[in-house]
């Protein structure tokens, strides 16, 4: 995959994939300045209430307040440490259900249907 992605058009300019490859992400960033922009006029002028979103510039200062004073850091490993956990466990457990169903039919045919019904639905839908 490229730089410009994997959705963009073939380069119609004839200019090289490098430098095209630049355009295209000077476009996507300008589109995101142009969005932030926006949405704090937006939510300056009550088009939009600021109960529900609040303004960029209110989330921007307090990031940076707490990327300063350690907050982002302590809570981004706490994060990490939970998530990590519940990847080992979550893991140890599948292993350990798919060596039984593996190895005993009568098992398998038990958590069949409840497996399936745990596949249906996309993914981030069971981690509510």
């Amino acid at each position: 995959m490229s730089a410009v992605g994997i959705h963009a058009s073939p380069n119609p300019s004839g200019e090289s994939a490098f430098k095209y490859g630049l355009r295209i992400v000077f476009y996507r960033i300008v589109l995101a300045v142009a969005f932030i922009a926006l949405w704090e006029f937006l939510a300056r002028f009550n088009v939009i209430n600021i109960l529900f979103v609040s303004l960029p510039s209110r989330i921007g200062a307090k990031f940076w307040e707490w990327l300063l004073d350690g907050t982002i850091l302590r809570h981004s490993a706490i994060t990490l440490y939970e998530a990590g956990v519940g990847w080992a466990l979550a893991s140890a457990v599948g292993i350990l259900i798919g060596f039984l169903t593996a190895n005993w039919k009568t098992l398998d045919l038990t958590l069949a249907p409840f497996i399936d019904a745990l596949n249906a639905p996309p993914r981030f839908a069971l981690c509510g």
